[in-house]
């Protein structure tokens, strides 16, 4: 393989990343394979990464690769660069810009991980179909109203399946909120950006049971990874937190004197203090002082290989699916988020606190989590004590 002590660097530090974020094995030797494919294409000598990433490297490469999808792991490598500051400018796969408003919302997603890298260009697609539209109509993004919105999904309504049309949906409230939070806009739009309605639901919520989830909390971490495992596991029990909100929660939210937890960009953009149980503070408490990396990064999850990233809400999902393998119960992370609503209705709590707890924009939403209460239907059922 040709030598170009920069590239090879690079890409060395990229295939950690991607073992520590917990890629599968298969696309981390299909990213390996291709990215020497590439190296072998730039060939030796001493230029920057900025040159050698350059667009025009990675669409000669393009034309030069006989392998499906040749480029896909060299995108991936130069986002990661970027991100790490080793590369001044991102390479753009569309050289067409969007508006400024657009672009800079795009970069500071990036930036801050509201938008993972996997679905950015999803939402690049989805902000220049609706560019261009108001376009089109001669609409004013700063004048923007619902009534325009609505029109709009509804025109490229017909050219997507209903699956897609969520994804467009999902990617319009993120920018719109985003206008709103930068005063672009006077109202918040994203709140009256909705669906068709669901009128049942594909699957029902799934929950743990009690002995179930005494098998969670018996097992002793043996690993720095698991150690890291354990403080999430406590977050998505305790708190009923997603694996997204997980990921984002820095070391200023959280209150170690108060023992509480400031949550303060949910899903539903409400933010929110809560209490922290003793368990969930020990188990932070021991993940910070044994295992988190140093590092300038505020985020409360990093990465345990360099250069210790901030984790992204797969890592989250994938490392408490493999503790609940180990501890020998069904499940995943919502899982222990439908059990915490369980808990909550248990408890008496009413269905707007549960709604509040869980960060849901809407009733109907939390209504989902609750048409099974366990412990009820076990007493009628088959007479338990519980």
């Amino acid at each position: 393989m040709a030598n170009n002590s920069y590239l090879d660097k690079a890409v060395s530090d990229y295939l950690l990343w991607l073992i520590d974020t917990e890629y599968a094995e298969s696309t981390i030797y299909n990213y390996e394979r291709k990215l020497i494919h590439f190296q072998n294409y730039i060939g030796s000598g001493t230029d920057s990464l900025d040159a050698i990433l350059s667009n025009e490297n990675i669409i000669g490469y393009k034309r030069n690769c006989r392998h499906k999808d040749c480029t896909v792991s060299v995108w991936g490598l130069a986002r990661y660069l970027y991100r790490q500051g080793k590369l001044t400018e991102l390479p753009r796969r569309n050289p067409k810009n969007l508006p400024i408003h657009y672009e800079t919302y795009l970069s500071d997603s990036q930036t801050n991980g509201a938008i993972s890298a996997q679905r950015i260009h999803g939402c690049r697609k989805t902000l220049q179909l609706f560019s261009s539209w108001l376009a089109r109509e001669i609409y004013k993004l700063q004048k923007l109203r619902i009534e325009q919105v609505d029109r709009f999904l509804n025109d490229i309504s017909k050219n997507y399946a209903p699956e897609t049309m969520q994804r467009h949906r999902s990617y319009l409230r993120g920018f719109l909120n985003w206008l709103y939070q930068g005063k672009i806009t006077k109202r918040n739009l994203a709140l009256l950006v909705v669906g068709p309605p669901q009128y049942a639901a594909t699957k029902p919520p799934r929950f743990l049971r009690a002995d179930e989830i005494k098998k969670l909390f018996v097992v002793i971490p043996a690993t720095p990874y698991e150690q890291r495992t354990l403080a999430m596991l406590n977050l998505a029990y305790y708190l009923g937190l997603r694996p997204v909100e997980i990921s984002r929660i820095s070391l200023d939210d959280i209150l170690f004197s108060k023992q509480e937890i400031h949550l303060p960009t949910r899903k539903s953009c409400n933010p929110i203090t809560i209490p922290l149980p003793a368990t969930a503070i020990k188990a932070i408490a021991e993940y910070i002082i044994n295992v988190r990396p140093e590092s300038d990064s505020r985020k409360l999850f990093l990465g345990l290989h360099a250069p210790y990233e901030p984790v992204k809400s797969v890592t989250v999902c994938s490392s408490i699916t493999a503790w609940m393998r180990k501890a020998g119960t069904p499940g995943s992370a919502y899982w222990l988020r439908h059990t915490y609503a369980q808990n909550l209705l248990e408890a008496k709590a009413s269905i707007f606190e549960i709604k509040e707890m869980l960060g849901h924009d809407r009733v109907q939403t939390t209504s989902r989590y609750l048409k099974i209460h366990i412990t009820m239907m076990r007493k009628v059922l088959f007479d338990e004590a519980i």
